[in-house]
């Protein structure tokens, strides 16, 4: 999972940008969650609200490694962990400027 965050100076997301990848076949970006996550606080009830059915929509690829609910549930844990380090960089960006 990867993601990009633009804050305004009150923390509040302007711009988002993220994707996942080895759950589906090719990387998928996230665009539902990343449009309901531009103008939020990205709180964390933020995140989990427009990941949740973002990945619930993902068409999860079956082989013989892992389940589809443990790629499932990898890739709402690794969405959310990226978004997060995300903000905080960016928070952490400003307070320097």
């Amino acid at each position: 999972a990867a993601a990009q965050v633009a804050l305004d100076a009150g923390g509040r997301c302007l711009q988002c940008a993220m994707g996942v990848g080895a759950a589906t076949a090719v990387p998928a970006r996230l665009g539902d969650a990343m449009r309901a996550l531009t103008g939020s606080m990205l709180t964390p009830s933020d995140i989990r609200d427009a990941l949740a059915p973002a990945i619930a929509a993902l068409d999860i690829m079956v082989d013989a490694h892992a389940s589809v609910a443990w790629r499932r549930r990898v890739a709402l844990t690794l969405a959310t962990r990226v978004i997060i380090a995300a903000r905080d960089e960016a928070l952490a960006q400003e307070a320097r400027t």
